[in-house]
């Protein structure tokens, strides 16, 4: 039985174009106290609105 969850070798994954902010928002998040860091909801938005389609 085949596992869906892996990918097909050499094909890149959509959000990797977008990575490196998402990465920059989770590494300002280690500094901040646990009640203001982004839920995932929250990161979502934050890339969503800057991020120029």
């Amino acid at each position: 039985m085949a596992d869906r969850t892996q990918a097909v070798p050499g094909t890149r994954s959509k959000l990797d174009p977008h990575k490196p902010v998402i990465d920059e928002i989770l590494r300002a998040d280690l500094d901040a106290p646990r009640k203001q860091r982004h839920t995932a909801t929250r990161v979502y938005r934050r890339w969503d609105c800057c991020t120029i389609w």
